[in-house]
Formats: C-alpha cells, structure tokens, sequence
C-alpha cells in the first residue's frame, strides 16, 4: 500500500529518524562552531590583551608620575623657601626698597623742616626784631615829639596864668570868667603834659624789653628749633643711607652665585637632573597614551626614565633629611648649652 507524503511525514518511524537526524545535524552544528570559533576569541582576545597592557602601563605611569611630580614639587619648594633663596632674596629686596623710600621721603620732610626753621631765625633777626625796633623808636620819638609840645603849651599857659594871678583889678562878671576859662586850661594842659610824658616813658620801655628780653629768647627759641630740626635730619638721613646700604648688599647677593652652601648645591644639582626628565617622562607618556598601536621600545624608555627619577629624588630627599637633621641637632646642641 502506498502512503502519501502527508501520511509518511505523520509515521511514527519517520518522526523518529527525523529527530535523530535533526539532532545529529545539531549536534554537528556545534561542534564546527566549538572548533572554529576558539581560534578567533584567541586572536582577538591576544590585541585586546596587548591594548589593555598598554592601557595599565599608562594609567599606572600616570600615578606614579603624579606622586614623583609631587615629591619634586616639594623639593623644589623647600629649596626656594630657603631664606638665601633668590625668591626670598627678591621679595626682602622689594621690602627693603620700599623702606627706602620711605627712609628717604622722612629725610627729605625733616630737611625742609631744618630749612624752615633756619629760615625763621634768620628771618627774625634780620627782618622781624630790626622792624620791630624801629616801630619802638617811632613811638619814642612821636611820644618825645607830643610830650614837648605838651609841655610848652604848658608853659606858655603857666605864664599866662601867672601874669593873670598878678592882676587884682576885675570890674565885671566877665573878666571873672575868662579867669576862670584859663584856671580849666592850665589845669588841661598840665595834665597833657604829665599823660605825654608816661606815653613816652611806656614807649621807652617797650624798646628796652624788646632789645634786652625778648630779642634774646626768641633768638634762641628759633636757633633751638633750627639746631633740633638739623639733629631730626641728620637722624632720618642715616636711616636713609642705612636702607640704601642694606638695598645695595641684597643686591650683591642676588648676583652673588646661589646657593652658597655645599648642601645646597648638592640638592640644587640633583633637582637640575630630576626637571628635564620628568618634563621628557611626560611627554614620552602622552605620546604613549596616544599612540594607536602598543610600543615596546617607548614603554621600555619610559619605564627607565621614571626609574631614574625616583631614584635622584630618593636620594634628594635623602640630602635633604641629614641636613635639615644637622641643623636641627646644632640647634638641640645650642639651646643645651645656654
């Protein structure tokens, strides 16, 4: 009996060999993909590999690099902190200046003090005390002048009255009263001579405590302050040469050879050595982080230029401790001793 297709494909032996052959093939399947696929994970994992290599090296470079660019840093820093350094040196210099100008300006103001009060004194004994004289001796000779012309309008009115008191023959009221009017005016006139002659005498000793009291104290007022203004400028003029010396010797020693100590140079020669090769070290490091393919010869460089740093800043550092440990024992030594 013939089957059809529908009916052979719905047999149960079919259906079996049909599940195995599926399975088989399946089965097959894998295994091609088992063997053929290893081999490109190899090679891919192989770049992916060298790539994260390359990668690590960079990233652990780079934080070594920050700690050596912290260490040199701190080097660098304490060597400049020095004070003999040129840094402290400029910014002393730059103090030192200012302290000049001021030294100087002080100078100049207790100069044109000194000039002043010289000034003063000779101007008063050559101009105020020989004016003020002659108005004294003007008011002596206008009191003089008044006082004699008091006293001969005096007299002329004495006589008067006297040839008037030798009269006895008054026939009216009226010569009684012209006796009396020129009673009034002898009296007046004897009281203008005595007010003229205390004008005069007044006048007489205004010029005689002028020349003999007051003349002297204010000339030796005005010398004083003439001799105290020129002490003050001579005072402020050797501070003013004082600033500029020490401005002249902190010139000297910023063109003088830095640093002056054997420790110093010692330390100052090492750092000399450690900044081009932590400049190169970065630039070897950027171009290796931006280099498209790995390069063993410039990672080998590399490594051989951090390697180096280290170890002239190890042994920097090393300097740097004795002496700072040196001097710290000389001064444990000198404080004992006290």
């Amino acid at each position: 009996m013939t089957m059809s297709v529908h009916e052979y494909d719905r047999s149960p032996r079919f259906f079996l060999w049909s599940r195995l052959l599926t399975s088989f093939s399946f089965a097959l399947l894998l295994g091609a993909v088992a063997i053929i696929l290893p081999e490109r994970p190899l090679r891919a994992g192989g770049a992916d590999g060298r790539e994260r290599s390359t990668s690590d090296f960079v990233r652990q470079t780079q934080r070594a690099m920050k700690d050596l660019d912290h260490r040199l840093s701190g080097l660098v820093r304490r060597v400049l902190d020095e004070p003999n350094s040129p840094r402290k040196l400029r910014e002393q210099l730059m103090d030192l200046r200012f302290a000049a100008k001021r030294a100087e300006a002080a100078y100049l103001n207790a100069k044109f003090a000194r000039e002043i009060a010289e000034i003063a004194a000779f101007e008063y004994k050559q101009g105020t005390f020989p004016k003020d004289l002659q108005v004294a001796e003007g008011k002596i000779a206008q009191a003089k002048s008044e006082m004699e012309l008091s006293q001969a309008k005096a007299k002329r009115v004495q006589e008067a009255w006297d040839m008037i008191s030798k009269m006895n023959n008054f026939k009216s009221a009226s010569d009684l009263a012209a006796v009396l009017q020129v009673g009034e005016i002898h009296s007046l006139a004897r009281r203008e001579a005595l007010v003229s002659k205390f004008v005069l005498e007044q006048a007489e000793s205004e010029k005689e405590v002028l020349v003999k009291y007051t003349r002297d104290k204010r000339t030796k007022e005005l010398e004083a302050d003439a001799k105290k203004a020129h002490a003050e400028e001579l005072s402020k003029q050797a501070a003013w040469e004082l600033q500029k010396a020490k401005v002249e010797a902190m010139e000297r020693d910023l063109r003088s050879p830095w640093p002056t100590s054997d420790q110093g140079k010692r330390l100052l020669a090492l750092i000399d050595l450690a900044v081009p090769l932590e400049q190169e070290a970065h630039e070897r490091l950027d171009s290796l982080a931006k280099a498209d393919k790995p390069e063993a010869s410039l990672q080998k460089e590399l490594a051989r230029q951090t390697n180096n740093l280290e170890s002239i800043l190890d042994e920097a550092e090393a300097r740097q401790a004795r002496d700072e440990m040196s001097h710290l024992s000389g001064r444990l030594s000198r404080e004992r001793g006290r």
